[in-house]
């Protein structure tokens, strides 16, 4: 195992970053909450935002509006 740790460091030393020697300061509870916690605020901004589907929706029923307003002017 440790021969592979050795290769992987080598590796990485490859990138030109900084490679962690320790286990941090953050334990995994404090991640994970930290986690949810960014996410929540990611979700509750992107909460009224259109998808995709949403928009292609509107731009075909404005299509189909344009489309009715020209054959309404030739007739």
């Amino acid at each position: 195992m440790k021969d592979w740790i050795k290769q992987l460091d080598s590796f990485l030393q490859m990138t030109g970053k900084d490679i962690l020697d320790n286990a941090g300061k953050i334990s995994h509870e404090q991640a994970l909450k930290k986690a949810y916690m960014e996410y929540n605020k990611f979700k509750e901004k992107n909460k009224s935002a259109l998808s995709k589907v949403e928009k292609d929706f509107i731009k075909q029923i404005e299509n189909v509006g344009k489309k009715l307003k020209k054959n309404k002017l030739n007739n």
